[in-house]
């Protein structure tokens, strides 16, 4: 029974990964919608399971054994005795972009995180997860307005879209090298593609006018391994009661993003003539990337704050007005248990989260830098009277950009759902038979 048990949380874990992997095949499911996803490689998620995304996903200097951190793996070591940890959550995006008297909202929903860890050994914690790194997700329509086009064309229209992702998965282990200190190390593999597609469509006004429609798409592809290393430190105020110090490293990775164009001439929705199709190798940089954190947990409180850098200067050639900076984000957060084992009142053992972060994105428009803030609270619901397992509801607020400069504002609601599943499993006793 006790080996059932262990072989379900495993495969069930396999399932959602693979549920996780095959969302990048699809369509018409991006984490974000923004023009600014055009670029680059897209918009850059925040990563964390939807309990740390409640706290403005901090969590370098963040420590639990029912609630796990892929932030550091140093973490890793604090995997419970005898028990396995299973993570995953679900998102919805609302956004509102406007720019001048533009205004547009689009709706979203996607599986997003999944998680596993447990004990190896004695000090010693497996951490395994895969979660969307970057996403892309825009679509435009737009309407020639030049006199001189339009006169001599006829109606001319555009469409621009984009959709796809880049996932990352990692897989480390975490050691407690002393009763203060945890290092830890993960394994890393981006895997997944982007594709942007334009379209020129004309009409003309004489009937005896006629044009050829074209369209365009290019598809990026990424598949590189990377690490990372983290390291975390407490300070035992008292027996209940310490002070953590956290960091992690990513070294910058220099990676091949394959390319592929193709362009071609079209007449009611069938291609007619193949303009070009190619396929080249680009070198793209995954740049270095330092996180600190700091901490505070006792009994009924846990705080953080965090300070993330990111190299991005020089990692891509600067295209139509963009150029990529170096990101500086802050991230901070705190959750309340007021009783997680009164058995009497339920409220008292809800878990209550509130965040907040503020930073740039990697994208400059015209050397303006692109801001980012956002404020997001939550709350964790346990499942079990008597168990650890908890249902994580959480939102947050935000937003990127300015209509300033002409400039596109994008206002976002999300929500976020996830499951921390605690079960208590026997894995390293020695069973006896008579």
């Amino acid at each position: 029974m006790r080996l059932k048990k262990n072989l379900k949380i495993v495969l069930i874990t396999i399932a959602f990964a693979m549920i996780r992997w095959s969302l990048l095949a699809q369509d018409g499911t991006p984490n974000v919608f923004t023009p600014y996803s055009f670029y680059g490689v897209g918009t850059i998620n925040t990563v964390g399971t939807a309990a740390l995304k409640s706290m403005g996903g901090a969590g370098v200097a963040y420590r639990s054994a029912i609630e796990m951190n892929i932030l550091n793996p140093a973490s890793y070591s604090l995997a419970a005795k005898q028990s396995f940890l299973l993570s995953f959550g679900m998102q919805g995006e609302n956004n509102y972009l406007k720019s001048g008297n533009l205004k547009n909202s689009h709706n979203g929903f996607n599986l997003n995180d999944v998680g596993l860890m447990f004990r190896i050994a004695n000090r010693l914690g497996f951490g395994f997860s895969i979660t969307p790194y970057s996403s892309v997700g825009y679509r435009i329509n737009y309407r020639e307005t030049n006199p001189d086009i339009i006169g001599q064309l006829g109606d001319v229209r555009y469409l621009y879209s984009g959709s796809g992702e880049i996932s990352l998965m990692k897989a480390g282990l975490g050691f407690r090298v002393s009763k203060g200190l945890s290092i830890g190390a993960n394994f890393l593999y981006y895997l997944g593609s982007i594709e942007h597609f334009s379209q020129t469509s004309i009409t003309p006004f004489m009937s005896n006018q006629q044009y050829s429609n074209t369209s365009l798409t290019k598809k990026l592809s990424l598949n590189q391994v990377a690490a990372e290393i983290g390291v975390q430190y407490n300070f035992f105020l008292d027996k209940t009661r310490y002070i953590i110090l956290g960091a992690t490293y990513h070294p910058q990775i220099k990676s091949t993003l394959k390319t592929s164009r193709s362009a071609y001439m079209y007449e009611a929705n069938y291609p007619i003539d193949t303009i070009y199709d190619n396929t080249t190798n680009n070198t793209f940089i995954l740049p270095h990337k330092a996180a600190f954190g700091i901490g505070y947990k006792s009994e009924k409180l846990s705080v953080s704050l965090d300070y993330d850098f990111q190299k991005w200067e020089g990692s891509m050639a600067s295209e139509d007005g963009i150029t990529y900076t170096n990101t500086h984000e802050i991230r901070g957060g705190m959750e309340y248990t007021p009783n997680r084992y009164d058995i009497r009142n339920q409220l008292k053992r809800w878990t209550y989260r509130i965040g907040f972060r503020y930073g740039n994105s990697y994208i400059m428009d015209n050397g303006h830098n692109l801001k980012n803030y956002a404020i997001s609270l939550g709350v964790g619901v346990p499942i079990q009277k008597n168990g650890f397992s908890l249902m994580n509801i959480g939102a947050e607020f935000g937003k990127q950009g300015t209509t300033q400069y002409n400039m596109i504002s994008n206002r976002y609601v999300k929500l976020y759902v996830g499951f921390s599943l605690f079960a208590n499993n026997e894995w390293f006793v020695k069973h006896k038979f008579k």
